[in-house]
């Protein structure tokens, strides 16, 4: 088994993070917000052991190397995708985007 690989989050994606903590606070307590924003930091770590895992998907159509993951959420499916690429040592989340929005006019080909 080898070990866990780096995380690095773009600015795009602390601010998506900060905005995203920000408004489910605003919409539904900060009680809500925390365990929100738990819930995607723990999709987050679920990308450093285990490499593209099985149910994320490429994304070669927006760019190429760029990967998403749907976020869960005790074992249900919340609403934000994280966008990443990764190398065997990292993974670099892009942006953290809402699965509403639709994922290439949010990322450019250079951020990849």
């Amino acid at each position: 088994m080898r070990g866990k690989r780096n995380i690095s989050l773009a600015a795009a994606a602390q601010t998506d993070l900060d905005n995203i903590a920000a408004w489910t606070t605003e919409n539904f307590g900060p009680s809500q917000a925390e365990n929100y924003v738990e819930a995607i930091l723990d999709t987050i770590d679920e990308l450093t052991v285990s490499e593209s895992p099985t149910r994320s998907l490429a994304r070669d159509e927006i760019a190429k190397g760029l990967r998403t993951l749907h976020m869960r959420k005790r074992g249900r499916r919340g609403r934000h995708f994280l966008l990443y690429s990764e190398t065997a040592d990292e993974v670099r989340v892009q942006r953290v985007l809402h699965d509403s929005m639709e994922l290439s006019r949010h990322i450019s080909r250079e951020d990849v």
